[in-house]
Parts: structure tokens; sequence; C-alpha cells
């Protein structure tokens, strides 16, 4: 519903997005590269404990879910809510 309500925020967000993706690599080409290896360490190292704990938190629910009666067709084709 929100999409809908933004719409022409969202396309001219993707547009801006799109653009700045393919002039960030012509704006670096002759560039020095910047040096992010310690960055890029940390910020995977973050992501990895934050799916492994998104996974954690989850799974539990989505076996549940699977178990009950038609339960892959509610997982992946309805919005239920299961009823613990």
């Amino acid at each position: 519903v929100w999409v809908q309500d933004q719409q022409h925020a969202v396309i001219f967000c993707s547009i801006v997005y799109v653009a700045l993706t393919f002039l960030g690599r012509e704006w670096m080409r002759d560039r020095k590269p910047y040096k992010l290896r310690g960055a890029l360490i940390i910020w995977n190292g973050i992501l990895a404990v934050f799916s492994t704990i998104g996974f954690w938190r989850t799974f539990p629910t989505f076996v549940a879910l699977l178990l009950q009666p038609h339960g892959i067709y509610r997982s992946v084709c309805t919005l239920s809510v299961i009823d613990f």
C-alpha cells in the first residue's frame, strides 16, 4: 500500500540509484581504489551475526508453520498468522 501511495518517489529513487551506479563506475575509472578491506571485513562480520540471529529467531516459527496442514502453501501463498 505504501509503495502504491509513493509510486513516484519509488520510481525516482530507483532511477537515481541506477544512474549513480553507472556514474560512480565512470567517476572511479581513472582513480586510485579506496582501501576498504578493514571496513568490508567489519561489515561482513556484522552482516553474518545479523543473519545468524535472524535465522535462529525465524526458523522455529517457519518449521511450526510447515508442520501444520497445508504448511508449505500457507508459508508461500498466503499471509496467514500462526496461532500458537
